[in-house]
């Protein structure tokens, strides 16, 4: 079975939005894609000093990887198990476990954590 993600990009403007929702199919555990998520905002925050070129370079970088893994999502999914918030604002990556009660459709966040700390 797949380990299904969304992330958040926000703090800066994409096409008119204040914010930026993926969705990953496959891998989305902390230790692939949270990993990913990291190595990418630490390569970001070295080279693009204009944050709103950086913001779009991200974002596009993402949606441009060559298997691709990520692709806009206009909502929340449901079956997902993790939930990647990016803010640019901060330079931080935040994470929660997602539990969905399937018998009420409603979804439980777990606790907003930096990334950093669950993949030390």
């Amino acid at each position: 079975m797949a380990t299904r993600c969304n992330i958040i990009i926000k703090g800066m403007e994409f096409n008119k939005k204040t914010s930026v929702m993926l969705y990953r199919h496959l891998d989305g555990y902390p230790s692939v894609t949270g990993k990913e998520l990291l190595d990418k905002l630490n390569g970001y925050i070295s080279t693009n000093a204009d944050s709103k070129i950086y913001f779009d370079s991200l974002v596009n970088n993402l949606l441009k990887s060559k298997d691709g893994k990520y692709e806009y999502s206009s909502q929340m999914h449901i079956d997902i198990e993790w939930l990647y918030t990016i803010d640019l604002t901060k330079n931080k990556i935040y994470v929660q476990s997602v539990d969905v009660d399937w018998s009420t459709g409603i979804i439980k966040l777990g606790k907003k954590t930096l990334l950093e700390k669950i993949l030390e």
